[in-house]
């Protein structure tokens, strides 16, 4: 038979595990159970915001390293990870301002932070850094860019090289010269756009031969071995 224990607020007759730890009594178990000791809480802290925000406030300044962990821990859990996005998310529409200068601050004490974060997203998304690298490239040569993936362009055009027409191995990697990669029918140097309309698949090596050329290339393949007459 379970051990039960009377609270003293709502007077429930409660199992022992739902009663605080307290060295102020006998039993070693608080007088009041964990509901009617938050519910008291929550009363108390609303009738005394700032005083509580200064406790809590000093016991971060004393404990910053126990705070920190307890946070990381908090965060790691999947089920807070949006909470925290949501949160984030209204204190910068609160006081964007604030909340830019903050990050700056935390970039510039934290260098090594944000470059061993920037080295794991790279090595986990290296679809998007391609993508983004795409769009960079199409704006600094002034070219109208809408965003495309590997997978949409060989469903459009293909698993063919658009210049040489042999086959592309998927399998190889760059900078194999055999290696996939994404040609510009019209370079952006003469017009083009970077959208999927002008993309086309081609080896590595190919494109390099072909630059930003349009007219007058001829590059052909002999014996397995591309080049520019």
């Amino acid at each position: 038979m379970a051990i039960v224990k009377q609270c003293s607020k709502c007077r429930k007759q409660l199992p022992l595990e739902m009663f605080c730890k307290s060295s102020c009594t006998k039993s070693g178990l608080a007088c009041a159970c964990k509901v009617c000791h938050r519910k008291r809480g929550e009363i108390y802290r609303a009738n005394n915001l700032e005083k509580c925000r200064a406790s809590s406030r000093r016991y971060a300044h004393a404990n910053k390293e126990k705070v920190r962990e307890v946070w990381r821990n908090w965060i790691a859990k999947p089920e807070n990870k949006e909470k925290t996005r949501l949160k984030n998310k209204r204190l910068h529409a609160a006081d964007p301002v604030k909340r830019l200068e903050n990050n700056r601050k935390w970039r510039a004490l934290n260098p090594e932070k944000i470059s061993e974060y920037c080295r794991k997203w790279r090595s986990a998304n290296p679809e998007k850094v391609k993508q983004r690298c795409q769009k960079r490239r199409a704006i600094k040569k002034g070219a109208q860019h809408t965003p495309y993936t590997k997978a949409q362009v060989l469903a459009l055009r293909g698993q063919w090289c658009g210049i040489c027409g042999l086959e592309i191995d998927l399998s190889v990697k760059y900078p194999h010269p055999m290696s996939f990669s994404f040609d510009h029918i019209q370079p952006l140097t003469k017009g083009g756009i970077d959208a999927i309309e002008n993309i086309q698949p081609a080896h590595y090596s190919c494109n390099c031969k072909k630059l930003d050329r349009t007219f007058g290339l001829s590059l052909v393949a002999n014996g397995g071995v591309l080049s520019v007459p």
